[in-house]
């Protein structure tokens, strides 16, 4: 189980019908999705993981990572880690 942080960088979603959103792929369009990052928001429950996707327009879009169809996540690995 990962214990998810805010602020966490991720490379990939992968959800249970195993698509994926992955840093540099592009979303169906000219736009390349520059940055998936994690956000704790409170709501309902306290400390839900949200991942804030950027893309190369500065457009943002949040994702729940709690939801049933995320399957699993991957954590950017900085260059030296």
């Amino acid at each position: 189980m990962i214990k998810f942080a805010d602020g966490l960088k991720l490379e990939a979603i992968i959800y249970s019908d195993e698509s994926q959103v992955k840093v540099g792929a592009t979303a169906g369009s000219p736009l390349v999705i520059e940055s998936i990052v994690v956000s704790m928001q409170n709501g309902q429950m306290a400390d839900v993981p949200w991942a804030e996707i950027t893309y190369s327009n500065g457009t943002t879009y949040l994702d729940n990572l709690s939801c049933l169809g995320v399957a699993s996540v991957k954590i950017l690995k900085e260059p030296g880690e």
